[in-house]
């Protein structure tokens, strides 16, 4: 697809972007290390950079990326919706993890 310049259907490696927010402030510090997951049975890889997750979902060719996903996803249009969400539960997350290892 690179090689071909051919960015494929909006489907095929479907990408989206959340604005992270805390108490009404962007998270322009955070930065997370790149992780991957499943969901609904299909590969997504995410990263925090300057308060922003970036997500790319990876599926087998026919899947759908997951609802609500697929409305905010990058399209081949260029049409593209910003996520404002709260980045508490990630920060929690994190806090939880540092604590167990002793380095909060």
């Amino acid at each position: 697809m690179l090689r071909a310049e051919n960015p494929g259907a909006d489907t095929h490696y479907p990408i989206f972007i959340v604005d992270l927010r805390h108490a009404g402030y962007g998270c322009e510090d955070l930065i997370q290390q790149p992780d991957y997951g499943k969901d609904d049975g299909q590969r997504g890889y995410s990263f925090v950079l300057g308060g922003f997750l970036i997500g790319i979902y990876v599926a087998s060719r026919g899947h759908l990326p997951p609802d609500p996903i697929d409305k905010f996803c990058l399209k081949a249009s260029g049409d593209f919706v910003l996520i404002v969400a709260d980045a508490k539960p990630i920060l929690e997350w994190w806090a939880t993890r540092l604590k167990g290892t002793g380095k909060l």
